[in-house]
Order: structure tokens, then C-alpha cells, then sequence
């Protein structure tokens, strides 16, 4: 079980038996003259009483609820993007409009759009990601390696590989493609009309 990392709202309320809703330091009768109750704001408090052990399972935990969180966000970009849902904002990919809205970096915004679209074509690696399993390191160069073909192998193979490991595969597997196929994308070039 995950201990609790979040503080009490006030430890001066709870000892001095006084409603935590009343803080002492707000002055006036009417809620225009009050002061902030804690100017500072404050992240979550971490109890002294936690042992090493603890922390680290809470550690532990708290990352694999991230995880989950994150494929699920994944799941919607590449649904957002199927959709193209990012052209209603103005923006000219789903890329931009990520960097722009969530303020990540473009290098961020395009990892997280090539996930979203793979992972709809990955189902084994859906769920694998969708339980935690799948850390943010280890999902890109996992979705630029797999196919649907070998899916379920690489879903229950990667969680137990490095991200340096899934890197190091697809360079592997992208070296090995046949030279038509390098060539191809050697020869690609966009034109414009001045």
C-alpha cells in the first residue's frame, strides 16, 4: 500500500484543536480583507517517519501510476491526432499543437505523437504500457522498433530491457533493413514553389 506523501492542510489546526477552515492570520469581517492563509506555496509533504524501505516501494508505486497515466495520455494523442483534432487550434501538426498546449519541447512533442499512433497498432504493448510496466525511456525506442507482427513478444520481453537496450535494438533492426529501403529514404526531398 502507498503511504501518504501529502501532509495535513495544517498541523497547527490539528493540535491546537481549531478549525482548520479558520486561520488566525486572516484579519477582517469579510473575505475581501483576508490575507492568503500560506503565501508560500508548498508541494507535497514527505512524513519524517518513512523508513528507506518505504520510500523506495512509494517511489516505486508512484512512478507505475505515472506510467499508466502516461499511456493513457499517449492513447488520446493518437486518437486526437487520427482525428486531427489539433487543425480546430490552427496548428499544422499534431507536433506543434502538443509543444504549443502542453508546453513540452518539439523533441518531446514528436516522441509523444509518434507513441500514440504506434501504440494504437501495438495492442500487447498497449497493455503493457496501460499497466505501468513501460517507463517513459523504454516506450519510444519500443514503439519505433516493434510491429504488429512481433507485438507480443516485444511486450513481454521490454519491460525487463534497458532503454539503452531497445535503442540499441532498433538501431540494430533499422541497420539491417533492406538497402532499397535506405536508399528510399536518402532519395526523399519536399519541393516548394518560390
Amino acid at each position: 500500500m502507498l503511504p501518504m506523501i501529502d501532509g495535513p492542510a495544517s498541523d497547527d489546526a490539528r493540535s491546537t484543536g481549531e478549525d482548520p477552515g479558520e486561520d488566525p492570520r486572516e484579519g477582517g469581517s469579510g473575505d475581501g480583507d483576508r490575507l492568503p492563509a500560506d503565501p508560500a506555496p508548498r508541494g507535497p509533504e514527505v512524513p519524517p517517519d518513512l523508513s528507506a524501505d518505504e520510500l523506495g516501494e512509494a517511489i516505486v508505486q508512484l512512478h507505475v501510476a505515472e506510467m499508466a497515466v502516461h499511456a493513457r495520455l499517449l492513447a488520446l494523442v493518437g486518437r486526437f491526432g487520427e482525428l486531427e483534432g489539433f487543425r480546430a487550434d490552427g496548428a499544422p501538426s499534431l507536433e506543434a499543437w502538443l509543444a504549443f498546449r502542453l508546453g513540452v519541447t518539439r523533441a518531446t512533442a514528436r516522441a509523444w505523437a509518434r507513441c500514440g499512433v504506434a501504440l494504437g497498432e501495438l495492442p500487447a504493448i498497449a497493455a503493457e504500457a496501460a499497466e505501468g510496466r513501460l517507463s517513459h525511456d523504454q516506450l519510444a525506442p519500443l514503439c519505433a522498433l516493434a510491429t504488429p507482427e512481433d507485438d507480443a513478444e516485444l511486450a513481454r520481453l521490454a519491460p525487463g530491457w534497458t532503454p539503452a537496450e531497445l535503442q540499441g535494438a532498433r538501431c540494430a533492426r533499422r541497420a539491417a533493413e533492406p538497402q532499397v529501403e535506405r536508399d528510399a529514404h536518402r532519395t526523399r526531398y519536399v519541393a516548394t514553389r518560390a
